[in-house]
């Protein structure tokens, strides 16, 4: 090889390796998702996935979230971004899915979140998504409003009716709610108020809503809810009527993006007038326009679910049961575990109830003391139980704890004492009632524990007292021959 050539076989790497160098190494920021939040009162579950990381690991993982919705922060710090909250770990952290507990101020609200991560080149935050948080400790009973097609009729305004992906195989339908004019489309609901609401918490109403066209993110709708109640048989139909909005503005690209809105429906709006269990309360839902500095949507809103939430009053609406099981023995355990039904100490003591009262039955159907002393200590035995152990709804030094402890005394002495075969008196009148007498008392047995003997005796007996009815008769006829 000539020196020539071997000059330019040089050149021709260093210029190779300085290309190299010179090659500007692409940002890489992590990918990261956004799952829905997990919500037990006022404590919510965030979730959030790292799907590929930046340069291998990533040093911080977190949430943003607060009250108000926002676009993408982009290479902005958790800290500084527009939302309210923000919580962020630090870590050399993979791909894999993290989770924080926050701890909300405010129920009755919808929360937006975002997951976020960071690399060596910057933050990176996943798609938004909210959250509705109801009261603290109430267990909500879901119905789904009627829909009062004749009213929407009769204005002339029917909603469109619509099936996602027509003409293809969806199953969902819904409506088309343009914005409204007069005269326009609406959609009119009715419910009667549930007796199983707790008649205190404010009522939710929820409202399933789909996005015909695809990419409008950034562009919004707002929903119109009013309602107005009745007492059927206590007051007329009222011409106030209440209103509340919703607007939401989408924060994907997809066709047929799915939300769910919320309204609240204050019970106690209407001052002196509540709404009660049984009332009558009517709806109506329109889309109106957006307004000021937002941008109305391209394409239809589909309209496709509605549903109203009452906080419930009843049995199932303590949120400390925990439910395990669907099974009606299971129910009735877990109910037990929560001590909303008797727990185990009580039903012990039902047991004891129960056996000392079958022994008393028994024993004063029986001549064998030994089964009237067995019953009179099992009398005893709910004595000491009352005394050391009340069961649920009895107060320790209450009136009623002694009352009851001084009856279980008194029927175990009185059995005992009625089985003592010294000074015991037994009588048994023509109804086959007995009475059983000793020192200090009396006690007689009522009709239902006859003394139960043979037939044979019975007759026995009917027959000496017929004889001893007879002679009484004859002496009283024949005085004389008494005298003789």
């Amino acid at each position: 090889m000539s020196k020539k050539i071997r000059i330019v076989a040089i050149i021709s790497l260093l210029v190779f390796l300085l290309c190299i160098l010179a090659t500007p190494v692409l940002a890489a920021v992590p990918t990261v998702l956004t799952y829905n939040a997990e919500i037990s009162g006022l404590v919510a579950t965030l979730n959030g996935n790292i799907t590929v990381t930046g340069n291998g690991t990533d040093d911080y993982r977190g949430f943003v979230w607060g009250y108000d919705s926002y676009g993408d922060p982009g290479d902005t710090a958790p800290g500084v971004t527009a939302y309210d909250y923000s919580w962020t770990e630090s870590g050399a952290f993979t791909t894999g899915v993290f989770t924080h507990e926050a701890t909300l101020e405010t129920a009755l609200y919808l929360y937006h979140v975002r997951a976020c991560a960071h690399s060596d080149d910057g933050w990176a935050y996943g798609e938004e998504l909210d959250f509705f948080v109801g009261e603290a400790d109430k267990i909500y009973l879901e119905f789904r409003l009627d829909l009062d097609e004749t009213r929407i009729r009769g204005n002339a305004g029917i909603p469109t009716g619509v099936r996602i992906n027509e003409p293809g195989e969806g199953l969902t339908t819904g409506y088309s709610l343009p914005i409204w004019n007069e005269d326009n489309e609406e959609l009119y609901f009715m419910h009667c108020v549930p007796n199983r609401w707790d008649g205190e918490s404010h009522i939710l109403l929820h409202i399933t809503t789909a996005l015909a066209n695809a990419n409008e993110t950034g562009n919004s709708y707002q929903l119109q809810m009013e309602w107005e109640q009745t007492t059927p048989n206590v007051e007329e139909i009222p011409v106030t009527i209440n209103t509340t909005t919703f607007t939401r503005t989408a924060a994907s690209n997809t066709q047929f993006e799915c939300y769910r809105d919320w309204f609240i429906v204050l019970y106690n709006a209407d001052v002196g007038d509540d709404i009660i269990a049984d009332d009558e309360i009517s709806f109506r839902l329109r889309r109106i326009a957006a307004g000021g500095q937002l941008k109305e949507l391209d394409g239809e809103l589909i309209i496709i679910h509605w549903g109203i939430l009452y906080a419930r009053g009843d049995l199932l609406g303590n949120p400390d049961i925990v439910v395990t099981t669907t099974t009606f023995p299971g129910l009735i355990d877990d109910l037990i575990a929560d001590e909303t039904l008797l727990g185990g100490e009580d039903m012990v003591f039902l047991g004891i109830l129960a056996i000392a009262a079958i022994m008393s039955f028994v024993a004063f159907r029986s001549a064998f003391f030994g089964l009237k002393l067995m019953a009179g200590m099992m009398w005893f035995v709910v004595f000491i139980f009352l005394l050391t152990a009340p069961p649920t709804g009895i107060e320790e030094g209450t009136g009623l704890q002694v009352a009851l402890m001084l009856v279980s005394i008194g029927f175990g002495v009185m059995i005992v004492l009625t089985g003592l075969g010294k000074g015991v008196r037994r009588s048994q009148d023509q109804s086959g009632a007995f009475s059983a007498s000793s020192e200090g008392f009396k006690f007689k047995i009522p009709d239902f524990l006859k003394n139960n003997d043979s037939p044979e005796a019975r007759r026995t007996s009917i027959r000496e007292r017929n004889d001893e009815y007879e002679e009484k008769l004859d002496r009283a006829l024949h005085p004389k021959r008494r005298k003789r």
